[in-house]
């Protein structure tokens, strides 16, 4: 509940200023963005929650994908967390532009290593 009372996509789309954040699927623009989720999230509109027993081949489709997507995340958020352990701790007390600053921090440096793991030349 934390996260739907401090999260800035959530307000913006509960108060229907989700303008500008689309996307496109098979041709068809969508003006509202939508956020995967799981089980413990409330039933909103805004949230794609996981098909449990899908009916068809088209929702277990979707529910392998929804799944491997956020499974990425959370394996991205893990090796962040990892390598990084001021991420992994609590942050109840830090304002949110700090904490979004140390999550750009982290992604940014994260994608630095990458490219340099990778031996791609860096450009600035």
């Amino acid at each position: 509940m934390n996260v739907l009372d401090r999260s800035p996509l959530v307000r913006n789309l509960l108060l229907g200023n989700a303008n500008g954040l689309g996307f496109w699927v098979n041709s068809n623009w969508y003006e509202k963005y939508y956020l995967l989720a799981d089980g413990i999230y409330p039933k909103w509109a805004c949230f794609v929650q996981l098909v449990k027993d899908p009916e068809d081949q088209k929702e277990s489709n979707f529910a392998l994908a929804q799944e491997s997507a956020r499974k990425d995340v959370e394996r991205c958020f893990g090796v962040i967390q990892a390598r990084w352990s001021m991420v992994a701790q609590p942050c109840r007390l830090w304002n949110t532009a700090d904490i979004s600053d140390v999550m750009y921090a982290c992604l940014t440096m994260h994608n630095i290593i990458l490219e340099e793991e990778e031996g791609k030349t860096l450009k600035f």
